[in-house]
């Protein structure tokens, strides 16, 4: 488990206050809860490697996302789902991907307008049709060795 700063800690418990509320969350209480719950704060941090996608990054990537079908691959907590939703589109669909079940549950409380499915992304379940768009947080994105792409001609030289 990773150490937090006493202000880390202190936002981070407000933020589970805030989702342990038997309502539904205000705009205002979401963007908290994006900003501040810690993804650090428990042991599967490690396990997972998760790495939330700032909210401000989520922002500046979905102001670029089009179409009305949208799955958010390795959604975390939704960040990028929750932008999509509020700076896209009306009426647009978003479909989060996620294999930790506590981040599931936290991200159906902060983007309850989302699907969430629990899964993992190379394990997904059957029928869920086309989308439009797929966006992650770039850090979540495994490639297999094979796939790694090497610079070839003058950039390839070495130092060596």
């Amino acid at each position: 488990m990773a150490k937090l700063t006493r202000q880390q800690a202190t936002l981070h418990a407000e933020a589970c206050e805030l989702l342990a509320l038997d309502r539904e969350l205000t705009p205002d209480e979401r963007l908290f809860v994006l900003d501040n719950w810690q993804e650090s704060a428990t042991s599967r941090n490690t396990l997972d490697g998760a790495f939330f996608t700032p909210p401000g990054l989520a922002v500046d990537v979905a102001v670029e996302v089009t179409g009305h079908r949208i799955v958010d691959l390795c959604a975390g907590i939704g960040a990028l789902a929750f932008a999509c939703l509020t700076y896209g589109p009306r009426g647009r669909e978003v479909v989060c991907v996620e294999r930790n079940p506590l981040y599931v549950e936290v991200g159906r409380k902060v983007v309850p307008d989302a699907i969430w499915i629990q899964a993992d992304v190379f394990d997904l379940p059957e029928g869920l049709g086309r989308f439009d768009t797929a966006v992650s947080n770039p850090r979540t994105a495994r490639r297999p060795a094979a796939a790694t792409a090497r610079p070839t001609g003058d950039a390839a030289s070495s130092t060596t």
